[in-house]
Formats: structure tokens, sequence, C-alpha cells
């Protein structure tokens, strides 16, 4: 027996089928591939424009949490100094009442 590698009508026409799919199969996906500096899209612009203003929003909103961060302080200040003052009021009445109450019992000894 002879073996002899014979194509046939149908298997040249199954081969050539096969070849011309896999060629525009290549060709297909190698058009759908972009080169780097090509892929700038609508899209992309639009995110990148997108970012930038986001960057400047944060950068604003760090600025105006400085600001109130030392207003905050300023205030705890101005607090701070209000307790000192009200703490020395306090602490001069009481020295007041103090020396009132120890002057007391000398003048009820007077008046015996």
């Amino acid at each position: 027996m002879k073996n002899t590698n014979k194509i046939t009508g149908t298997g040249k026409i199954i081969t050539t089928l096969s070849i011309v799919t896999l060629a525009v199969a290549a060709v297909g996906l190698s058009a759908c591939k972009k080169k780097e500096e090509d892929a700038t899209g609508p899209m992309e612009e639009l995110g990148k424009k997108m970012d930038e203003k986001l960057d400047k929003v944060g950068e604003k909103i760090d600025e105006q949490a400085d600001k109130v961060e030392k207003k905050i302080e300023d205030v705890g200040k101005e607090i701070e100094k209000g307790a000192n003052k009200v703490k020395e009021k306090v602490a001069d009445g009481a020295d007041k009442v103090s020396k009132k109450l120890r002057d007391e019992p000398k003048e009820n000894d007077a008046n015996k």
C-alpha cells in the first residue's frame, strides 16, 4: 500500500478557507490594537481634565481647611483667656468671702 498525502478537492477548499480565515482574523486583530501615542481619545482627554480639576479642588479644600484650623486655634486662645479671667475673678471672690468669714467672728466677739 502506498501512502501518499493527497489533498482532495474538498480538502483544498477547507485548507484555503482556513488560511483565508486566519489571515482575516490576524488583520482584524492587528487593526484593533492602538499605538500608545494615538491612544488619546475623547474619553481619556475628559478623564485627564477631570483629574486636573479634582486636584485643584483638593488644593482649595486644603487651603480652606488650613484657614478654618487657624480660626479654631484663635478662638481656642480667646476662650482660654476668658477662662483665665473667670478663674481670677472666682479666686478674688473666694478670697473676699474667706476674709469676711475670718473677720466676722472677731466682730461678733467685739460686740459681746
